[in-house]
């Protein structure tokens, strides 16, 4: 086998020959709730600056990639064939079940229907899911703490509680 041959099997090596690997692989990396998040606060913005809600929801769907594209598309497909945008979002998140996109939905609708301001409400739904991926962060980080903490109790500690008492073990002539 040759050197090229072998290198090439290298996943590093394969992923930096391969920029559309990468971009792939980042992209089913990245979860479903981020891109809501990012969604929600663009949105928020088009919304506040003036652009109504079914033309930056198609605005920005056309700019997006992911299941969660493809999902808002559907919502601004059926729109653009004549049903009501509320309907259409309500049934794309009974359809699915992400608490997250149907806590989105709901929220959308509740200031849409009560006249309330559309953008404040979508900056909160991006905090509350941005702080629900860092709890989740968290306790990962936690469990994996406590996974790193079994082997320094069990073997570290025991090995330099002997090593420490071993000279004065010796000294006082225990034969160990």
């Amino acid at each position: 086998m040759r050197l090229s041959e072998r290198v090439k099997v290298s996943p590093r090596v394969e992923f930096e020959q391969n920029p559309a690997r990468v971009r792939k692989f980042r992209s089913k990396k990245q979860s479903f709730e981020s891109d809501l998040a990012d969604f929600s606060l663009l949105l928020s913005l088009c919304v506040k600056n003036g652009l109504g809600v079914e033309k930056s929801f198609s605005w920005l769907t056309q700019r997006m990639t992911g299941s969660l594209s493809e999902q808002l598309s559907e919502i601004v497909d059926r729109v653009e064939l004549g049903e009501s945008f509320l309907d259409a979002l309500a049934e794309t998140s009974e359809r699915n079940s992400n608490a997250a996109l149907s806590e989105f939905s709901s929220k959308v609708s509740l200031a849409i229907t009560r006249g309330t301001p559309l953008s404040e409400a979508l900056i909160a739904q991006a905090g509350t899911i941005n702080h629900q991926l860092a709890q989740r962060d968290l306790q990962k980080a936690n469990s994996n703490e406590t996974k790193m903490l079994l082997p320094m109790v069990f073997l570290i500690l025991p090995m330099s509680v002997l090593m420490a008492s071993f000279p004065s073990l010796s000294n006082l002539g225990l034969g160990i």
